[in-house]
């Protein structure tokens, strides 16, 4: 899975000195979002969603208008609050969003793709296809190919939007803190020489300064989902 987040960095890196050739300002919450998204795209679901080589790709504006405020969203949100049994049975009442009608149609396909021709990825969409032919161990939940991928349309929400939220923090902060990012700056030198270029997992995990700067991050912006 590494090996995975890693192309996806390299076509960040290809991506990034594309952005500095134009020597324009860079927002950083729209280029981490469009690399978080091609991370979990990859490793999650096997799907190469191409956020950061294409940009009108239809993975990363759904992602957008998934949180974008609506009105059937609002009015869900009204209904969990006011009227918890009427809110259960809402998704038989209000119409499916856009985005979530595009995510359980691909994530249907690819799994009926994988089971067609036998491929395997030990990724989340083998989790969830392994669920489905087991279904006893939930219980009574009937698990149908709609509900399979709503979870996975969950998963991907999840965790593309709370990486890239905490990246983005992360160099504003860094941008505001010249002598921090310095100091970051040398440790990731340091162990790049150290290893000869080879950041393997267990090498990024030795950068002690880096989880400083990321746990820190996070104590003073903490990160809430909320999508619509």
């Amino acid at each position: 899975m590494f090996s995975l987040i890693s192309e996806c960095a390299d076509n960040l890196v290809q991506y990034m000195e594309k952005l500095a050739d134009k020597q324009e300002p860079v927002e950083c919450r729209e280029l981490t979002a469009k690399y978080t998204t091609d991370v979990i795209g990859s490793c999650a679901f096997g799907i190469e969603m191409n956020a950061l080589s294409n940009e009108d790709s239809e993975f990363r504006k759904m992602g957008r208008k998934a949180f974008t405020p609506t009105w059937i969203a609002l009015l869900r949100i009204r209904l969990r609050q006011m009227f918890p049994w009427l809110y259960e049975i809402s998704g038989y009442i209000l119409p499916q969003t856009e985005t979530t009608k595009f995510f359980i149609k691909v994530i249907v396909e690819t799994m009926e793709y994988r089971e067609t021709n036998n491929i395997t990825r030990n990724d989340f969409i083998d989790m969830l296809r392994e669920l489905k032919k087991n279904p006893d161990k939930l219980g009574n939940i009937e698990m149908t190919d709609s509900l399979l991928a709503s979870q996975a349309f969950v998963f991907f929400l999840a965790g593309f939007e709370t990486s890239s939220t905490t990246i983005s923090n992360a160099l504003y902060e860094l941008a505001l803190n010249q002598k921090i990012q310095d100091q970051l700056r040398e440790e990731i030198n340091e162990v790049y020489v150290k290893y000869n270029g080879d950041l393997k997992y267990d090498n990024i995990k030795k950068m002690d300064y880096l989880d400083k700067v990321f746990k820190g991050t996070v104590r003073k912006k903490r990160v809430n989902i909320f999508y619509f």
